[in-house]
């Protein structure tokens, strides 16, 4: 402690520091005290002893919860009322429901959505769109027919679905049909009833296939474990910036999948036990040159990396951008694992510090991402896939048959076919030519006359 003051100090009491703020520590007499003690703060309760101020941990127990999955869960069983949106323009609702690990969904699986709106909306502009996983699945626009305890099926795509939390969400557009309209009124409203029923058949999963991610489907496939066991966080063992964008990525990744125990763990990039990179998913985040274990998967990334300046080795976009020298950006990376190809590493690296800050705060905004790469300046974002780009189809050769043999004829005057002529032909050119003889006829004539006068 920086300053004489006692261990343990009543919360109430302030820290050394400042008294206006508290201090939490969480540490142990060992390692795995110390991952002890960090697994009991990610529950969110903490069971104190007498004094109120400490606990000493003895053990966690990080088991995934026993989830009863029923085929039918109405939005009522997964905690949600009856929710309402009243706001003029864009508005969104979000809804999770929960996918135990080793299955997917059924090709018949379906949403039917019950809703009401108000019947002075502009109905040419207003609607809603309903997204899983950040992937479209239907949409409505609104009619009087749609306006009164209106159902609505959607289909849901099997690959929308993933283990873990997945995310439901609601988009509307609500525009008035006229905006002199009273507020009080309140007329632009849509209500989403919470007899609302996700119907999920499930079938066997067994292999998750690295293609089946993309950087914008984040925090999948980290998220597919509900305790984050299937995740490894790596980072430099002497940098506490990266240490910091870590910490961040990791909170968003906690507060996304909302894990009962996190059962996550970090290691240093010099330091990662084998077991480790075959079993688990890998997210690395830092400056290349401080990554040593970025040398094992770097051949793999969609754009190798200079590990001595931290640059791009490759341009992989459609426009091949000349950054000056000394330009901050980051890197957000996808590859199949080099331990496991049934696993997937993803790196936020950066040209320096602030170019993984910039690689941290667009994996978890999530912004502009997809594909398996994506350079990142400032807060623009240019992403691309190289797996589409790579997946050549082989030319297959097709044996050519020779041309059949046309035989030869000699043909005479006798053998061509004449051609029938229209029976109009003959009466209408006679009329033409007699037409011609007689204006020939009338000029001449008149022609004649003048003469003789």
């Amino acid at each position: 402690y920086e300053n004489p003051c006692q261990p343990f100090l009543p919360l109430t009491s302030g820290n050394c520091w400042n008294n206006a703020n508290v201090a939490l520590v969480v540490t142990g007499n060992s390692d795995l005290g110390v991952m002890k003690a960090a697994a009991a703060v990610s529950t969110g309760e903490i069971l104190p002893a007498e004094g109120g101020d400490y606990a000493i941990i003895a053990d966690v127990n990080p088991q995934i919860p026993a989830v009863d999955l029923k085929l039918d869960q109405t939005f009522a069983d997964l905690g949600y009322e009856d929710r309402k949106i009243s706001r003029v323009g864009y508005s969104a609702l979000e809804y999770r429901f929960y996918l135990p690990p080793g299955l997917t969904l059924d090709n018949d699986a379906y949403l039917d959505l019950m809703f009401s709106h108000s019947k002075l909306l502009n109905y040419d502009l207003s609607g809603l769109i309903v997204q899983v996983n950040g992937k479209d699945v239907g949409s409505v626009r609104f009619s009087d027919d749609t306006a009164d305890n209106h159902r609505l099926r959607m289909q849901i795509p099997s690959l929308a679905v993933f283990p873990g939390f997945n995310r439901l969400r609601i988009n509307s557009q609500l525009i008035p049909q006229n905006y002199c309209i009273d507020p009080r009124l309140a007329s632009t409203w849509v209500r989403i009833w919470p007899e609302s029923t996700l119907h999920l058949p499930t079938i066997q999963r067994f292999v998750v296939s690295p293609f089946e991610f993309d950087l914008d489907l984040y925090p999948a496939p980290f998220a597919l474990d509900p305790l984050l066991s299937s995740t490894a966080l790596v980072v430099p063992a002497n940098d506490p910036a990266a240490w910091n964008i870590a910490s961040q990525v990791a909170f968003n990744l906690g507060d996304r999948t909302d894990p009962a125990l996190s059962n996550l763990v970090a290691y240093f990039a010099d330091s990662v036990p084998g077991d480790v990179l075959t079993s688990r998913d890998v997210l690395m985040i830092g400056v290349p040159s401080s990554l040593p274990l970025l040398a094992e998967v770097n051949s793999l990334l969609p754009a190798p990396v200079d590990l001595t300046n931290n640059t791009l080795t490759k341009n992989v976009l459609q426009v091949d951008y000349r950054l000056p020298a000394g330009t901050s950006a980051g890197y957000l990376e996808l590859a199949t694992s080099p331990w496991n190809n049934e696993k997937i590493v993803i790196t936020a690296l950066g040209s320096n510090t602030a170019g993984v800050e910039m690689a941290g705060a667009a994996l978890i905004n999530g912004s502009g991402l997809g594909g398996n790469f994506a350079l990142v300046v400032n807060e623009q974002v240019a992403a691309a896939d190289t797996r589409i780009a790579n997946d050549v189809i082989p030319a297959i050769a097709v044996e050519e048959e020779a041309p059949e043999a046309v035989p030869q004829f000699e043909y005479t005057e006798a053998d061509v076919p004449e051609k029938a002529r229209p029976a109009w032909v003959l009466p209408v050119m006679g009329g033409v030519i007699a037409l011609m003889l007689l204006i020939v006829i009338i000029a001449a004539s008149s022609n004649l006359r003048r003469r003789r006068r």
